[in-house]
């Protein structure tokens, strides 16, 4: 083949010999307990973008798949959410992402390394009386009925889901709120017949007076609002894919499953149903299924754009 005719076809189908370059950007460290945000450059490409926390011996931490974040008119990335458990070793891992590209759809596999730094949590006991220690051994079906229903929720991932991209509010306020309980606690709970058990808080506990408004903290789907055995009055709302707030105990619901609820709106009143000691708000946050401390989001965004406007260094 002459040199001329080689140039002319290439020039022809340039397109075809051109791959476009996937650009990754992932936090080089993050502290266990809290979200890592991943971004993938092109918005789209083809076929479904999944990352995974994993070990460096392939063990998986967490995983969740990627959805794709309108910026302009012009501009869009794709963004994966990863909870990082609060109970995991520090130490070294590395962030796997999936993706398919190209006519073919040809997978391909990309790392990123990443360091899970240490943070300290509170030691608590909490004693609690007959009616509580029973309700909290108890093995009616119920329980376990609603704990599978509430996984299922949490498990399920809507790409269309992008409600809540930026800071929020705290979901209980005013001069009588304290917070009675943080993140990550780890519990030991003392029953009333001279047994024991350890739990980890998952949640950030605001004590108020019974009927004290709360508020939705971010915008979002309500995905469940009824009476749960252990939680109480409970309401589930669907902020961004995969991403989800619970608030338990309370008095009263103001919204319904299937309603759309902006940030700030009423969503019910603080109470003490379920098992509790006194009246307060347990008020939670999960990404791909990992619960993650709350109080980080109030100043910084659920989903933070600043990041996606950042210049990403190309593969």
């Amino acid at each position: 083949m002459s040199r001329s005719l080689l140039l002319t076809l290439l020039f022809c189908a340039g397109p075809l010999f051109v791959a476009q370059a996937i650009s990754i950007h992932s936090p080089a460290t993050v502290e266990r307990g809290l979200a890592l945000q991943i971004v993938i450059n092109p918005a789209q490409p083809a076929g479904t973008v999944t990352a995974r926390i994993e070990r460096e011996d392939g063990r998986r931490v967490s995983s969740a798949k990627g959805f794709s974040v309108t910026l302009g008119r012009d501009l869009r990335s794709t963004v994966v959410l990863l909870g990082v458990p609060s109970t995991v070793e520090p130490g070294r891992y590395r962030v796997r992402v999936e993706y398919t590209e190209g006519a073919n759809s040809l997978r391909r596999i990309r790392y990123r390394e990443l360091e899970i730094l240490d943070r300290d949590y509170l030691e608590s006991t909490i004693a609690l009386d007959m009616a509580m220690s029973a309700l909290r051994t108890t093995t009616d079906p119920r329980r376990y009925r609603e704990t599978r229903e509430l996984m299922n929720m949490l498990d399920t991932f809507r790409v269309e889901a992008v409600f809540a991209p930026g800071d929020m509010v705290l979901p209980v306020r005013g001069d009588d709120v304290r917070v009675s309980a943080r993140f990550g606690d780890r519990r030991e709970f003392l029953y009333s017949d001279g047994g024991q058990a350890r739990s980890i808080h998952y949640g950030l506990d605001l004590a108020a007076p019974t009927g004290t408004p709360v508020v939705a903290s971010a915008s979002g789907r309500v995905v469940f609002a009824g009476d749960r055995l252990i939680t109480g009055y409970s309401i589930v709302l669907e902020h961004l894919p995969g991403v989800y707030g619970l608030y338990y105990h309370m008095d009263s619901l103001a919204t319904e499953t299937g309603a759309f609820v902006r940030r700030g709106e009423v969503i019910g009143t603080v109470g003490a149903t379920g098992l509790v000691t006194g009246p307060h708000l347990h008020w939670e946050i999960r990404v791909s299924g990992v619960p993650v401390e709350p109080e980080r989001f109030l100043a910084e965004p659920l989903l933070d754009t600043h990041q996606l406007f950042s210049i990403i260094e190309p593969e």
